[in-house]
């Protein structure tokens, strides 16, 4: 099975807010998978962060994108790493508190701590994704297990 989420748009950027994750990396590609349904609801998109429009449109190269997951705003603002995760919650009216103590300075240094471990050890966690992010189909003999 295939965890890339049906809703991607891996040739051009979506309208709206577009989480971009590390589609190489097992454990953001399932989550992106397992997510896609409830983010969609809340009005946010998700594509690899391999995708070829990314590169071009954040003026940066996939090796150093791929440290850490962004958050393209439609107001043309780059969240990455806990801000995209504190920017998602807070489009929860019941996780709201939670981002308003995540944007205190000390919380947020042990938030943004904890998060640069989980990215770090990624692929140590879940698993390396052998197959591309950009195609769906994978190839013949390719691990599409991702």
């Amino acid at each position: 099975m295939n965890a890339t989420p049906p809703s991607l748009a891996a040739d051009r950027p979506p309208a709206g807010a577009c989480i971009l994750y590390d589609g190489e990396c097992r454990l953001c590609s399932r989550g992106a998978a397992r997510c896609a349904a409830p983010l969609r609801r809340l009005g946010f998109a998700l594509a690899p962060l391999q995708s070829p429009w990314v590169a071009t449109r954040l003026g940066a190269s996939p090796q150093a994108l791929s440290q850490a997951v962004r958050l393209l705003m439609p107001d043309g603002r780059v969240l990455a790493g806990v801000d995209v995760f504190l920017e998602v919650m807070g489009a929860i009216p019941l996780l709201r508190p939670v981002v308003a103590l995540g944007r205190r300075p000390a919380i947020h240094r042990w938030f943004a701590a904890a998060y640069a471990v989980v990215a770090r050890n990624r692929f140590r966690i879940g698993g390396r994704c052998r197959c591309a992010p950009s195609d769906p189909r994978g190839a013949p003999g390719i691990d599409r297990s991702c």
